[in-house]
């Protein structure tokens, strides 16, 4: 009877270190996608912003461009 009891219980303790091993790896999975999106999301924002200063001139001063770029480089447009 005792056999059996600490059996199963070394059968159980694997099964749960598996299943946290598991887990963990999984995690670490997804915060690794998480972070690509992040870093990816990270150097589009600067290439478009820095772009962005420079499209007015660019344009030849297209109005419809300069509602979304930097005008005259204020202060309120920084």
């Amino acid at each position: 009877m005792i056999r059996g009891i600490l059996s199963n219980r070394k059968i159980l303790d694997k099964l749960i270190m598996h299943l946290s091993f598991k887990s963990t790896i999984k995690m670490r999975q997804t915060n690794s996608k998480i972070l690509r999106y992040e870093l990816f999301g990270i150097i589009f924002i600067v290439l478009l912003g820095s772009s962005l200063h420079f499209t007015y001139e660019l344009s030849g001063e297209n109005p419809l461009v300069g509602a979304f770029s930097a005008v005259n480089e204020s202060v309120w447009e920084h």
